[in-house]
């Protein structure tokens, strides 16, 4: 049987996507997140390869070049998926990852909770909570509730701007109506000449 390391972040990470009494191994969590992957796929008709493996990473690595919006005024985010994000050069995964991490990063700064939630725009609470759209942070020593994808970059870029936190975010609209620009690409960094992604 293969071993396989994993990083103290990444631990953290399958922990919080775990299912409580049924993935009672690292086996069975990472198994549960492919089983996501893969109806992922299926729903939207992202293509596998003979050998299983899904091709969606290939579709986000294509050679269209994202347009640069400015991060303090940004465009329509809706129907916006994360393509790449970096804050203080940790990747996140979408736009509500990137709010936790930056209410994380702050709240780590800030070191006491009441101080730290008259400073953020986001709805926060103490320790670990998993109601009314929230979702704890890795740490789990608060839980920011989730946000529409342009609430979630306005108030991780205040942040970043209180803080002095690095961000960049790459993304892509869905080909929907309503999407400001479907099917094409864009970018945003604070400070704007910062590079992670």
């Amino acid at each position: 049987m293969p071993v396989i390391r994993i990083s103290e972040r990444t631990q953290e990470r399958l922990a919080l996507h775990a299912r409580p009494f049924v993935d009672t191994t690292q086996d069975k969590a990472i198994n549960h997140i492919l089983d996501l992957l893969d109806k992922f796929d299926e729903k939207t008709g992202n293509n596998q390869e003979s050998n299983g493996k899904s091709t969606i990473l290939k579709k986000q690595n294509t050679t269209k070049t994202a347009n640069q919006f400015p991060a303090i005024s940004p465009p329509d985010l809706t129907h916006t998926k994360v393509l790449g994000a970096y804050i203080n050069g940790e990747r996140v995964a979408d736009w509500n990852e990137l709010l936790r991490e930056a209410n994380r990063q702050g709240f780590e700064i800030e070191g006491d909770f009441e101080s730290f939630r008259t400073k953020t725009f986001s709805n926060v609470r103490e320790g670990e909570y998993r109601w009314d759209g929230y979702k704890p942070v890795r740490t789990g020593e608060i839980s920011v509730q989730n946000r529409s994808s342009n609430n979630a970059w306005e108030e991780a870029r205040y942040l970043a701007k209180l803080y002095n936190f690095k961000l960049e975010v790459e993304f892509e609209w869905r080909d929907k109506e309503g999407a400001a620009h479907p099917k094409e690409r864009g970018m945003m960094k604070w400070p704007q000449d910062g590079s992670q992604i």
